[in-house]
């Protein structure tokens, strides 16, 4: 697995931060500003992490390291409370864990490909995040 491949597991073509801007929240919108920023920040330090994996001193240690930031990013990912969250949100955002989870087993069954697939659907399901805010009537700042 090539440096281009490890960049496309990782998914760094479309990062998510999230800055969002709010007077007066409820505790409702106050919880989904915090877990989404949390979200956010997480696939910022994921995408990272794999960004790290180019210095990697063989193809065996890069997806060693894919894998180890995969791990961290699902177990860091099960802890963003989304309990005080709108329906929509919580649902998606189990499609993530879930997508990144199948990420995991994919590498672990060494099939790069479908690794490289679930990335473009967790990126799209990041996206879905990002309207589920909006439709929230919250505003994304941000790349």
């Amino acid at each position: 697995m090539g440096n281009k491949r490890m960049w496309e597991v990782g998914g760094v073509i479309a990062v998510i931060i999230a800055i969002i801007v709010f007077f007066n929240s409820s505790s409702g919108e106050k919880a989904l500003i915090e877990a989404h920023n949390e979200m956010a920040r997480l696939e910022r330090d994921y995408a990272n992490a794999v960004d790290r994996t180019d210095g990697a001193s063989s193809e065996a240690e890069g997806i060693r390291q894919v894998r180890d930031a995969l791990d961290l990013f699902h177990v860091s990912l099960m802890k963003v409370d989304v309990s005080g969250c709108p329906d929509d949100y919580k649902k998606t955002f189990t499609d993530l864990i879930n997508v990144v989870e199948d990420m995991k087993d994919a590498l672990d069954d060494d099939d790069f490909d479908k690794c490289v697939r679930l990335n473009q659907e967790r990126l799209s399901i990041a996206q879905q995040l990002n309207g589920n805010m909006e439709k929230h009537g919250l505003e994304i700042l941000g790349p």
